[in-house]
């Protein structure tokens, strides 16, 4: 985000017990465990990195499909996945630590108990500046309710979490509390230093050619500027009643937005996906520095579009001029770039990993730059889910077809009909690797090998939540 620019001015701000640089953190879920995008000297910059929910086991995710663009948003139900607290702690914290990243670990779980036992392990940990309470999990000893629409459960959890830790709390709400103030309160009544608000909103979506639903689990969390304006209403509610240090989270994708968020009462703002272009670019000039750029990975497998992923600023780093079009059925639209090279990226060797989760503005990532021959692509073939064709049979037999736009290459490529076809196909999907086992990853580095390059690259992970 450009606020980051303004080196002069002092961008510090305090919420309860800590201070941070500046305003600006990640939400939890969105960049991964804060490692993801290297070097990790480049999220030093931010006020805070959230990871991704961690739990006190390793937990797998839900089975595919799980995440599905919507207008102006994101549904996803990827369940939580992670690597669990042991192996963050063990094999993440200390790179996080020795590029100076400033960290607020997420934790999660079903039971009430264990939620005590996570805030005891991060104890003493100096790497950990605070922690961030997910407690739209339900509790499973009491018929399922969520931990957050209970203001007795909210502030029993806190507190036990903030007396084992011994680190300031963050409480992240859910929007289906009964009283999202009342929530907030309870929060604060059990140690909590500042609410996060808030977190996805469950929602539905259906396809209409089969009835079903898109996503496996049925409902999903739904972000992205959707729900914005109901975010912002919370925000303010809070800081009206209780005037309490608040991180916004919900459809930031603009500087703009962020000072709404500002303006209407928090203190801070948590965002996704909106500034990975500038993350990447920072990537690309501080590796340069050091001497060490030879190659790019950009590990698409869980990326998805929610109409704030960056296409076009990325598409600038690596490619330029006309890479293809949109079109519908009665007009098309060029995807014209104007490319600019930071610290050689026009020519820098580069490998795309897709997957079976890679949808949307991704996908056309993908496959406008294999399609110009500036990149190569491993992976699993993509589903070609841009905003493509749909089918409807009538009860008579008769068959509809609805098209609302879709992307094609100049070779005539049509991303809708044929997913991303990978140069290099790999079956293991990224809930399938691990970061000592990856198939993927290491047929990436073979390729930027077999390309002059050292088999390192860089690895910028643009991750969906």
């Amino acid at each position: 985000m450009t606020i980051l620019a303004t080196a002069s001015a002092d961008l510090r701000v305090t919420l309860g017990s800590v201070t941070l640089k500046n305003p600006v953190l990640t939400a939890a879920g969105t960049y991964g465990y804060g490692h993801d995008i290297q070097p990790a000297a480049t999220m030093a910059r931010l006020g805070a990195i959230c990871t991704k929910g961690l739990s006190l086991k390793p937990r797998a995710g839900n089975p595919p499909p799980r995440i599905r663009e919507t207008r102006g948003g994101l549904l996803n139900a990827i369940g939580l996945e992670n690597m669990g607290i042991e192996a963050f702690l063990k094999e993440v914290l200390p790179l996080l630590k020795k590029a100076g990243v400033t960290v607020f670990v997420n934790i999660f779980s079903e039971d009430e108990e264990e939620f005590a036992v996570l805030g005891r392990m991060l104890r003493g940990e100096t790497a950990v500046t605070a922690i961030e309470l997910n407690l739209s999990c339900p509790n499973v000893k009491r018929g399922g309710i969520a931990f957050g629409k209970d203001p007795q459960a909210i502030a029993k959890i806190t507190s036990a979490v903030a007396a084992t830790s011994n680190l300031p709390v963050f409480v992240k709400l859910t929007p289906e509390a009964p009283s999202i103030t009342e929530a907030a309160r309870a929060a604060i009544s059990g140690g909590a230093c500042g609410v996060t608000a808030v977190n996805t909103f469950r929602a539905l979506a259906i396809d209409h050619a089969t009835g079903r639903p898109y996503l496996s689990t049925i409902f999903g969390g739904l972000s992205g500027p959707a729900i914005k304006p109901i975010a912002m209403r919370m925000v303010f509610e809070i800081y009206r009643d209780l005037s309490v240090p608040i991180i916004a989270s919900g459809g930031i994708v603009s500087a703009g937005d962020a000072i709404e968020y500002l303006m209407a009462g928090a203190t801070a703002v948590g965002v996704g996906t909106a500034s990975l272009a500038d993350a990447v670019a920072g990537a690309l000039v501080s590796a340069a520095e050091q001497g060490e750029l030879t190659g790019v990975i950009l590990d698409l497998r869980v990326a998805q579009s929610s109409g704030d992923w960056p296409l076009v600023p990325l598409l600038s780093l690596f490619g330029g001029g006309e890479l293809g079009e949109f079109y519908t059925r009665s007009r098309s639209f060029p995807l014209t770039v104007t490319g600019q090279d930071i610290a050689g990226s026009q020519s820098i060797p580069l490998v795309i990993l897709v997957g079976r989760d890679t949808r949307g503005s991704p996908e056309v990532f993908a496959s406008a730059l294999q399609a110009a021959g500036r990149a190569s692509v491993v992976g699993w073939p993509t589903d070609g889910d841009v905003l493509g064709f749909r089918q409807l049979t009538l009860l008579d037999g008769t068959q509809l077809v609805f098209a609302s736009q879709s992307f094609r290459t100049p070779d005539g490529m049509d991303l809708s009909r044929t997913g991303v076809t990978p140069d290099v196909r790999i079956s293991a999907d990224w809930d399938e690797v691990s970061p000592q086992d990856d198939p993927v990853l290491e047929a990436a580095q073979s390729l930027l090998a077999g390309n002059g390059s050292t088999a390192a690259g860089i690895q910028s992970s643009l991750r969906g939540r």
